[in-house]
């Protein structure tokens, strides 16, 4: 399904204007932001918002994350404020050690405000993508000192020395050589292009849930409940619909991708009790995807914990309004007792109060509408409380 747009924005196009004329963006990173403000670097302005619509004109066209590269700041601050699955990750060439902007680049960034103006932007423990910093110069200077001090407070990023005399396409290119040149595992060949978000707990139990984010991406709710029972001894893959969903996906197909990321992730984890948890979209895509599993695949499965409503609005690729496909006859294949459903109070589309209780399904009623009024804490608690129950 072409997934619908949420509220707040994923990608950030940044547009380079000269002489009044709006350049084709070429390189132009995408990345993940929430605001609309305009920041300005070196005299250009860049534009942060409203990103979706551009993004698809102009530079994805499909579900791969881009790389940002860019000569100082400006790119390390991309990466420290983008979200989970969005980049593959940033390459900046001499830093300098704040970027002069009259605002953070978004609405809540890890950002410190410096008395002498500008904003720096870290350390961070897990940025959303690898982190490769060039310098040419070999005096200590205050941007290599910033970088310096953000890897030894534990910010993972390799720092490597770039000959004074290299152009900026020469510096680039022999910085981005070493991670292009990745070739996956064999383990991680199946995986290695899909949208996702890890989440390994530690210490590590049994458990591995899989989470099916809404359209809107890995965020809020998906992204909290994640958080929540990671910290509750669960291992997580988040899974981004938005962008995996970008293009058309066969129920076959995501069949296929979501067996080969519990077949990894069980392994790699040693958690060989899996949870499917969907939200939104992501719910109503299991009963569909879950049914086409292969019986391995299916016999480490112990719990689905979706809030599927009546219907999905345009299945997996198809326009809105078209092949609109029923949860229910899905469900019908499902054994009840792996089911646990959750809706809201104020929710009239949802199929949770129409399953069969009697046969093991567990129905559960929250406060609130579409978002459980808020407490996603208590919904993860249930969730966890249901797989430990239902693995033995």
């Amino acid at each position: 399904m072409d997934a619908r747009i949420g509220r707040g924005c994923r990608r950030l196009v940044a547009h380079r204007r000269a002489g009044g004329r709006r350049r084709s963006p070429g390189l132009s990173p995408t990345l993940g932001c929430t605001s609309g403000r305009e920041v300005s670097q070196g005299g250009r302005r860049y534009r942060v918002g409203e990103p979706e619509r551009p993004a698809r004109r102009f530079i994805v066209p499909h579900a791969d994350r881009s790389r940002v590269w860019g000569r100082g700041a400006l790119a390390q601050a991309i990466l420290a404020q983008a979200r989970p699955a969005t980049i593959a990750g940033t390459v900046a060439l001499d830093p300098t050690a704040l970027l002069r902007t009259q605002a953070p680049l978004c609405s809540n960034p890890p950002a410190t405000s410096d008395p002498d103006g500008g904003f720096d932007y870290g350390p961070q423990k897990s940025p959303p993508g690898f982190w490769v910093v060039g310098f040419t110069t070999t005096p200590e200077t205050p941007g290599r000192r910033h970088v310096q001090d953000l890897k030894a407070a534990g910010t993972p990023l390799e720092i490597v020395s770039v000959p004074t005399e290299a152009t900026l396409p020469a510096a680039m290119a022999m910085l981005l050589r070493s991670r292009l040149d990745v070739v996956p595992s064999e383990a991680d060949r199946g995986i290695a292009d899909l949208p996702l978000v890890e989440l390994p707990a530690s210490p590590r139990g049994p458990f591995l849930a899989i989470i099916f984010s809404g359209d809107g991406g890995w965020r809020d709710i998906d992204k909290t409940i994640g958080e929540k029972l990671q910290s509750g001894g669960v291992s997580v893959v988040g899974w981004d619909s938005l962008r995996y969903f970008w293009s058309r996906k066969s129920p076959e197909q995501t069949a296929r991708d979501l067996g080969a990321v519990i077949d990894t992730y069980r392994t790699r984890w040693d958690a060989p009790k899996v949870a499917l948890i969907g939200y939104s979209f992501g719910a109503g895509v299991l009963p569909f995807v879950y049914n086409r599993l292969s019986l391995e695949a299916k016999a480490h499965v112990v719990q689905l914990s979706p809030d599927f409503e009546i219907s999905i609005a345009g299945w997996l690729g198809a326009a809105a309004g078209k092949d609109a496909a029923p949860t229910e006859p899905a469900l019908a294949s499902i054994d009840p007792a792996m089911i646990q459903c959750f809706y809201g109070a104020d929710e009239d589309d949802s199929v949770c109060p129409d399953l069969p209780a009697a046969r093991g399904a567990e129905v559960i009623r929250t406060g609130g509408g579409h978002h459980f009024g808020g407490d996603y804490g208590a919904l993860a608690q249930r969730i966890l409380e249901g797989l430990r129950r239902r693995a033995g």
